[in-house]
C-alpha cells in the first residue's frame, strides 16, 4: 500500500486502492495518479494555474462604471 502526504498549503495525496494516489485540494478531488513523483508534479502545475492568496483580479465587477441614474 502506498503512503500519502500533505503539503503546507493543504494539498493532499491520499492512497486510493493499492497502487494509486488521489490529489485533493480545498475539498475537491483533482486527479488520480500512479506515483508520488506524478503527484508532486501535478501539485506544482496546479499551484501555478490557481489564484493565490492576495491575488487581485483586474476588471473585477465590484462597482459598475458609468451607471446612469433613472429620472
Amino acid at each position: 500500500m502506498k503512503e500519502g502526504f500533505v503539503t503546507q498549503d493543504y494539498y493532499a495525496a491520499v492512497p486510493l486502492g493499492k497502487k494509486q494516489l488521489m490529489i485533493i485540494f480545498n475539498g475537491q478531488q483533482l486527479e488520480v495518479v500512479n506515483t508520488e513523483l506524478q503527484a508532486k508534479k501535478f501539485i506544482e502545475a496546479h499551484r501555478a494555474t490557481s489564484a493565490g492568496v492576495g491575488t487581485v483580479f483586474v476588471g473585477s465587477v465590484d462597482k459598475p462604471k458609468n451607471k446612469r441614474k433613472a429620472r
